[in-house]
């Protein structure tokens, strides 16, 4: 279980650096997403929200870099760190465009969490397993829910 957990969470974090780097080219250097006239587009919206959120998701993608690198009997400081990153990112307050991936994202980080907490607590292979890979799928939703909002499909 331990190494495939470690794979689980290596393809995670991996996937995290991927958001980071979507959050860049989404926000920072994208044309204007075509919204209604009237609309400014998410990223103006958000003002340093996503700018904030950028540099608390690298944050937490160092943090699972060292989940990973990290023994079963000591990662308690390093979900300790976790959770205290995704408290940040509960506290940002998103504009009405990102709502979506807001929630999106604090769900997959929950979920991430329950499922390396499960490890820790030397929960059945199978059990854990399932747990990063709901994980992994609530990170696909947040990934594709931030890319929604580039595009201005958000209710407004």
């Amino acid at each position: 279980m331990h190494r495939t957990a470690r794979r689980i969470i290596a393809i995670v974090a991996g996937a995290l650096l991927l958001v980071g780097c979507l959050i860049l080219m989404l926000f920072r250097t994208a044309d204007t997403p075509a919204l209604a006239p009237t609309s400014a587009p998410c990223y103006v919206q958000g003002g340093t929200y996503f700018d904030e959120l950028d540099r608390i998701l690298t944050v937490w993608g160092d943090q699972h870099s060292l989940a990973n690198s990290t023994s079963r009997s000591q990662l308690s400081a390093v979900v300790s760190d976790l959770q205290e990153t995704r408290r940040s990112i509960q506290d940002l307050e998103p504009p009405s465009c990102a709502q979506e991936a807001h929630a999106a994202c604090i769900a997959y980080m929950d979920a991430y969490l329950d499922a390396i907490m499960s490890f820790m607590r030397g929960q059945s292979d199978g059990l854990v397993n399932r747990k990063f890979q709901a994980a992994k799928s609530l990170q696909h939703e947040f990934v594709d829910a931030l890319a929604a909002a580039a595009d201005g499909r958000f209710a407004q």
